[in-house]
């Protein structure tokens, strides 16, 4: 009988699928069970302030992407998702969809990027707010939300991708379209991930309860107000901050995460752990660790 309930329980824990969290820098993350990928905001070939000249364009770098994923150790891709159409949310996704797999999923915008640079109409699905889409085991719903101006009341490629955009272009040429944040549901716990720092009215997130936060910190205004307007409502059991490293510079191969200018991020961690919960954990994982969130 013992061997029994041995044998019962191993097949049951077996049976579980465990969720996994890989950062691959700005707001860029896989998540993972174990049988289905999802892949957030693909962004690993930086563009710097140099490529932003008018006479210059952009291009994928496969090099740098291939390696990050060897070290990621992606094997394969169900679905990318991406929050809003600007560069740093996208760039990578048609080398990653055609090297690995999947299907889009994004705005008019995005799905205008995939389809000037091959990706066939029958892998891009658009996206619309409060609507569920169902990879494997994970149910993902957006959620309306508002990118913040990047300076006073200027908002860089504001407007839409109206027509397929081919690489290589400029980086402006990246316009905004819809933005999104989601809930990402699985039977082994809920993600939310809060994709932009600006909290709206209405706001809404504001109700969601989720094991897992992953939070957009930049552009977040004061911090103590931020926690308590954004982060303590849900509850979390871990909170992974993201898009607060440098993304005018590649990502560092030595573990070292090199901040963005002005983004603070000791004093937001220090701020955080002041106020979450003892029972809430912090992390701030390098990247392509392998974080688990069962």
């Amino acid at each position: 009988m013992f061997k029994l309930i041995i044998v019962f329980i191993t097949i049951l824990n077996s049976a579980q699928a465990k969720l996994s969290f890989r950062w691959t820098g700005v707001s860029g993350f896989l998540l993972s069970d174990e049988n289905s990928t999802l892949y957030f905001d693909p962004n690993i070939t930086m563009v710097t302030l140099w490529d932003w000249m008018p006479w210059n364009v952009k291009d994928i770098d496969t090099k740098e992407v291939d390696y990050w994923m060897k070290r990621c150790d992606l094997k394969k891709v169900d679905a990318v998702f991406v929050n809003h159409s600007h560069y740093d949310h996208m760039l990578d996704a048609p080398y990653i969809l055609k090297q690995y797999g999947g299907k889009l999923y994004g705005s008019r915008s995005t799905l205008n990027y995939g389809l000037g640079n091959g990706i066939p109409k029958e892998r891009l699905v658009k996206i619309d707010y409060n609507k569920e889409y169902n990879v494997g085991k994970f149910t993902v719903i957006p959620l309306k939300s508002e990118h913040p101006n990047h300076f006073g009341p200027i908002m860089v490629s504001d407007g839409k991708i109206n027509a397929p955009l081919k690489l290589p272009t400029h980086p402006v040429n990246f316009r905004l379209g819809k933005t999104h944040s989601f809930l990402i549901k699985h039977p082994e716990g809920d993600t939310l991930f809060s994709a932009v720092a600006k909290i709206s009215e209405p706001d809404a997130l504001r109700a969601i309860k989720a094991n897992n936060l992953i939070v957009t910190m930049a552009k977040r205004g004061d911090t103590e107000t931020f926690v308590k307007k954004r982060i303590l409502p849900v509850q979390s059991k871990h909170i992974i901050p993201v898009h607060y490293d440098n993304f005018f510079i590649p990502l560092s191969r030595d573990k070292k995460i090199h901040h963005l200018p002005l983004v603070d991020f000791p004093e937001f961690v220090s701020t955080t752990k002041k106020l979450i919960p003892k029972s809430t954990e912090l992390l701030t994982p390098a990247y392509c660790e392998s974080v688990p969130l069962n």
